[in-house]
């Protein structure tokens, strides 16, 4: 009776062991959706826009670099994004605050700008076409790294199945 009861036992960790793994690696498919969906470029106009004012604030971050500036026509202070995907991004961006900046932009997004009347930014795309090639690269590129995580993590569920299986006590 001990016995029936301590393998039972042992069977029934075995399913919570699994319950837990299999947890985990959903909770692991999720943080990655959720990875990729932040990395999603935004949507642009198909026109391009220049934006002239004083640099209030840039902020970097992983996927690039925030700045926010006091429109030089309207005085309103406006939020763009610089990805290093749409333009060359150097060194000190984000230390020239106070500083007169003109950006190229396609709504939020920023291809090109200018720091005192020089060319800081380095466009990578100067036409919308372009900047949703780019877009639509860097999805597919997205997929193909999110589709490759998931086989490697399938692959080794099963591995760890059969090595468990074989481990666990028969009935």
């Amino acid at each position: 009776m001990i016995l029936d009861l301590l393998k039972s036992t042992l069977h029934l960790n075995n399913h919570i062991k699994a319950a837990l793994f299999t947890t985990f690696t959903l909770l692991v498919f999720v943080a990655l959706y959720f990875s990729e969906l932040s990395n999603k470029p935004l949507p642009f106009k198909e026109n391009a826009s220049m934006t002239e004012g004083t640099l209030v604030r840039a902020d970097g971050t992983q996927r690039g670099i925030w700045l926010i500036i006091r429109d030089k026509s309207t005085n309103e202070l406006k939020k763009f994004l610089a990805l290093p995907d749409y333009t060359e991004l150097p060194k000190g961006l984000t230390k020239s605050r106070g500083n007169h900046i003109t950006i190229t932009h396609f709504g939020e997004l920023v291809t090109g700008c200018n720091l005192e009347s020089v060319g800081f930014c380095t466009p990578r795309c100067g036409e919308a076409y372009e900047c949703k090639a780019i877009s639509i690269k860097h999805s597919a590129e997205a997929l193909r790294h999110t589709s490759i995580t998931i086989f490697v993590f399938l692959v080794g569920i099963v591995l760890h199945y059969f090595f468990w299986a074989k481990k666990s006590p028969k009935d």
